[in-house]
């Protein structure tokens, strides 16, 4: 492939059609860059680039470094990018170098442009939590350099970013840009670009990786490149009606300027998808019907189950603040008047006969969430403010300061903090090794080690009440299995995996399976941010390994984190709920519906109390689904957003009724109000059903085994 940088002046003076308009294109940085001659170690990290500096990093001097600068453009050697930059230089071809823009995030120097010299590092916003993106994008510029291209004279703009990427930008652009922006990208990215023009979501998921044969990797640089040969040359038999109409590039590409919504840019590419390709769930399905499942794998091998294989296993949830009032007057969506939210809410368990987990998890970070906060548990201690009575753990909540160079506690404080609040078990200070830290992985890894040794030997002269929990944090299993041996020896009887909460079943049973060996009869080992269910399986094996604890809040968040999985059901299923968001005039979505010109305040209220009235009337059995699924619908219509799979979800979930099969305290007192995606209060409540259900499906499971 050539990029820009390697084509010769008198091919990039060549204009073989009148260029119609310009086209913007912003990209993400990849991981894979081209730094021939400097290893990893050498490299920029993200101490040396995310500091609190508000200066141009791509102006810093850095020393040897300097002579290894490469356009960016040339630099990166992702799939992605590899794509894309054909794509682009089939327009330059057809149009002359001045028909596309390229820009690129990146997380180590900004929003730069293709032809920047960049110097070797490694950086990336990937695996960091959205609430660090943006102040370290703030830093480098981003946002307000991303507002200022909204100003260039574009036809329209493709943005290929991830989830992580498009926080950086600071959505919404200020001030507004007059041409269309395409922004490519996963389906759990939609809440993140705004609703109405000039914003146009082209959803870009597994299906299509499938059906487009191509790695989800490089999707997007894959259908832009597609894009572009179809303009400039459609192949015979595969250009869709409106491109076979327009007997020029020039006509084409004006063609979709005249037209820019992302059904035409689908028209487009959509002839080279393949059909008959199986569907990532058939392909899952076809492997687990032919191949056995990691839990027989183990049944079947002569590996000796963990020592301490028998000892209880313990499900604890963290506290997020997911409270609910429980005087909430559903049919008016009216709070009960004066209630304080820590003193008058009520936790999940204060709702059920018996708490749906075994215990609860406290970060630091979370308790310490505003002085108000802070003092109340101060004053009360962790278990009346939690107003439980089982086992609480309290950890220091690593991801609040995952981007800093160390954590921001010392051991002795820790200790006290865990003393005087009355927590049951403490766990040792950890920073967290994710892949967008392995280039400080070893620093890290020695920190968490050392914290913990300190930990324990203070711990033992402190006269501390609260079980001790040491943290093993790693990249391998051997470096896991290494760290967790050296807890064992320092005294701990009870340890903790952490950084693995986005990992794999696979990754998390090869840690195990190296750990297992060396746990004692009396050892406990907890798993932070790792429950799984699907399978059903999969918590026996970890049983097996000795696991004894583990937390997550994956299926009390689901209920409104999800886009298409909120609400669960005891024997597997899983159902979308009906979105029915309340109308405010100070809502971006309803400003950008009138600004549009496409309703009035008075005639999106009208919608709304008309769904909700239509769903709770299909509930008591007396309007039929095809008039409530349109009711419901209106407004996505409206829109133009999501309809058409909104239809198809809401459909089965109407049909079904799972609320009414559900015999949790949650569906008996609010029925149909469960299922509907509106307000904190119909969310968690629907978060603590999913959390009754999943714990349920747990202790069946420990039980059997």
């Amino acid at each position: 492939m050539r990029l820009l940088s390697d084509a010769s002046t008198d091919e990039q003076a060549i204009r073989k059609e009148p260029l119609p308009g310009k086209i913007l294109v912003v990209t993400s940085c990849t991981k894979d860059k081209d730094f021939t001659g400097v290893s990893q170690k050498q490299q920029l990290k993200p101490e040396h680039l995310w500091d609190e500096g508000s200066d141009d990093r791509v102006a810093r001097d850095f020393g040897e470094l300097e002579a290894y600068r490469k356009p960016a453009g040339d630099l990166y050697r992702g799939l992605q990018h590899k794509l894309l930059m054909q794509g682009v230089m089939e327009l330059r071809k057809a149009f002359g170098p001045e028909v596309v823009d390229v820009k690129i995030v990146s997380a180590g120097f900004g929003l730069v442009d293709e032809k920047q010299p960049l110097p070797p590092y490694n950086a990336t916003f990937a695996d960091l939590p959205a609430s660090k993106i943006l102040p370290i994008a703030k830093r480098l510029n981003i946002p307000q350099a991303a507002n200022r291209l909204m100003t260039g004279d574009y036809a329209c703009a493709f943005f290929l970013l991830g989830e992580n990427y498009l926080f950086s930008l600071g959505l919404p652009f200020e001030p507004k840009p007059k041409f269309p922006c395409f922004f490519l990208s996963g389906p759990s990215s939609r809440k993140c670009v705004p609703r109405g023009y000039p914003y146009k979501f082209v959803r870009v998921g597994q299906d299509d990786s499938i059906s487009f044969s191509c790695n989800l990797i490089g999707l997007k640089g894959h259908l832009f490149k597609l894009f572009a040969d179809q303009i400039v040359q459609p192949v015979p038999g595969t250009a869709d009606t409106v491109l076979d109409m327009q007997p020029t590039s020039t006509e084409r590409l004006k063609s979709f300027f005249d037209v820019p919504t992302p059904q035409h840019f689908l028209d487009i590419v959509s002839p080279f998808r393949q059909a008959g390709r199986v569907s990532t769930a058939q392909a899952k399905a076809q492997i687990l019907a032919t191949q056995p499942s990691l839990f027989q794998i183990m049944e079947a091998s002569d590996e000796p189950v963990a020592k301490n294989y028998g000892r209880p296993m313990r499900y604890f949830i963290p506290d997020w603040d997911d409270l609910v009032d429980p005087g909430y007057d559903f049919e008016n969506d009216r709070g009960t008047p004066g209630r304080r939210k820590y003193i008058d809410e009520v936790h999940a368990h204060q709702i059920y006969p018996k708490p749906n987990y075994d215990g609860l998890l406290f970060s630091k970070s979370t308790v310490e969430d505003g002085p108000n906060k802070t003092a109340l548990v101060r004053e009360m201690g962790i278990h009346a403010f939690g107003r439980f009575e089982g086992p609480i753990l309290g950890d220091c909540g690593a991801f609040s300061y995952v981007a800093e160079k160390n954590p921001p506690y010392e051991t002795r404080e820790i200790l006290d903090y865990y003393q005087n609040l009355g927590f049951d078990y403490g766990v040792s200070i950890d920073h967290l090794i994710i892949p967008a830290f392995y280039p400080v992985k070893e620093h890290r890894y020695e920190l968490t080690r050392k914290n913990a040794r300190e930990f324990i030997e203070l711990h033992r002269t402190g006269n501390y009440t609260f079980t001790p929990v040491g943290v093993a944090q790693g990249w391998s299993p051997e470096t896991y299995r290494d760290a967790v041996v050296e807890l064992l020896e320092c005294g701990y009887k009870f340890v903790a995996l952490g950084g693995l909460a986005r990992a794999k079943t696979e990754e998390v049973y090869k840690i195990m399976k190296e750990v297992s060996p060396f746990l004692k009869e009396d050892t406990d080992l907890h798993l932070f941010g790792v429950a799984r269910d699907r399978e059903g399986d999969e918590m026996r094996m970890f049983r097996k390994l000795g696991v004894t604890s583990f937390d997550s809040a994956t299926y009390l968040r689901r209920a409104w984190m999800s886009a298409t999985t909120n609400y669960f059901t005891e024997d597997g299923g899983r159902y979308a709920a009906l979105r029915i968001s309340p109308v405010y005039e100070s809502s971006p979505r309803v400003r950008t519906l009138i600004s549009e010109g496409l309703a009035t305040v008075e005639e999106l209220k009208k919608l709304e109390q008309e769904a909700l009235k239509a769903v709770r009337a299909y509930d008591k059995g007396e309007l039929d689904l095809e008039t409530t699924l349109e009711t419901v619908l209106e407004i996505d219509k409206l829109e133009e957003y999501n309809y058409d799979q909104h239809k198809v979800l809401y459909r089965r979930v109407l049909e079904d009724q799972p609320w009414k099969k559900c015999n949790c305290e949650i569906c008996k007192a609010i029925g149909v109000e469960v299922i509907i995606f509106r307000s904190n209060d119909r969310n968690r409540r629907r978060g603590f059903h999913n959390t009754y259900v999943f714990y349920k499906r747990f202790r069946e499971l420990i039980e059997r085994s």
